[in-house]
């Protein structure tokens, strides 16, 4: 019986030799989950905070549209109408002005120019008809 010690030291030892790399990976795997998920947790609350922003400013820039800009193309319309060109002009300048109150990282944080852009002409839109202001292309009464 004596004898079993240093074969079962041995054999441990062994069997730490084998599977420490595999506990080294294990926890190297983990700590890069661990980020991944951090990063998307983060990621994930910019997005909301520039989704609030965004929507914030909307509904603010879209009524001061409303109350100067086209009322003044309004009154210069024959017909009180604004123009699918006059609609686009607004809608362009409205988004334009979200966009300066934007910084780099939240224009990035939706996707970058394009698809900001694309999401801002969304968000103006949707404050435009929930409120009934002005659509390009569209009379409004």
């Amino acid at each position: 019986m004596e004898d079993l010690g240093p074969v079962v030291v041995k054999t441990l030892v062994n069997v730490l030799e084998v599977l420490s790399p595999l506990f080294v990976a294990l926890a190297g795997m983990a700590v890069v989950k661990f980020n991944a998920y951090v990063k998307s947790k983060t990621q994930s609350q910019l997005l909301q905070n520039v989704f609030w922003k965004v929507s914030d400013l909307a509904r603010t820039i879209v009524v001061s549209a409303e109350a100067t800009t086209v009322k003044e193309l309004r009154a210069k319309a024959a017909d009180g109408k604004l123009s699918k060109e006059d609609g686009k002009a607004v809608l362009d300048a409205v988004v334009a002005d979200i966009k300066s109150h934007l910084s780099l990282s939240e224009i990035l944080a939706m996707g970058g120019e394009e698809k900001a852009t694309k999401l801002l002409v969304h968000a103006v839109e949707a404050e435009n008809a929930s409120n009934t202001r002005f659509l390009p292309g569209k009379p409004v009464a």
